[in-house]
């Protein structure tokens, strides 16, 4: 949060001509009579202070373990989360193979097949066919070419 250098309250943004920022100060404890400033301007005062700012060896460090460590975490968090949604992508696509071949045998009927993959099983499903349930394959002969 940046405040204002004359009377502490805190500096808003406000987007001019639809295009260039200008900050000013929000005026909440006294009638402040400070300028608008650009936002270019504020940049280069932050950029100079922290040209300014300099870290030992040791600080340097332990910046960039804590920050190998947040990635290692990161990235970690993300493979058990894509392992987890692979595993239920595979699991469903079992259950819609063994429903198909239930189908194929006789022991659930077509209605029941229909059913049961037109309303999407999971979040998965809906994620891996995007555009609803795999099509039944046609068995009046009509994908032979015919």
């Amino acid at each position: 949060m940046i405040t204002c250098g004359h009377c502490g309250c805190t500096l808003v943004g406000e987007i001019k001509k639809g295009k260039y920022i200008y900050y000013r100060c929000t005026h909440y404890k006294t009638d402040c009579n400070e300028p608008y400033v650009r936002e270019e301007v504020l940049e280069e005062k932050f950029a100079d202070i922290l040209r300014m700012l300099r870290f030992d060896e040791e600080v340097l460090e332990w910046i960039r373990t804590a920050l190998k460590e947040g990635h290692d975490d990161e990235t970690r968090y993300h493979r058990e989360i894509v392992d987890k949604l692979q595993k239920e992508y595979k699991r469903l696509e079992q259950r819609l193979e063994a429903m198909y071949v239930d189908n194929l045998d006789g022991k659930i009927g077509e209605r029941d097949h229909i059913s049961a993959v037109s309303p999407p099983l999971s979040p998965v499903v809906a994620f891996a066919f995007p555009f609803g349930p795999r099509p039944a394959p046609q068995t009046d002969g009509s994908d032979r070419g015919t």
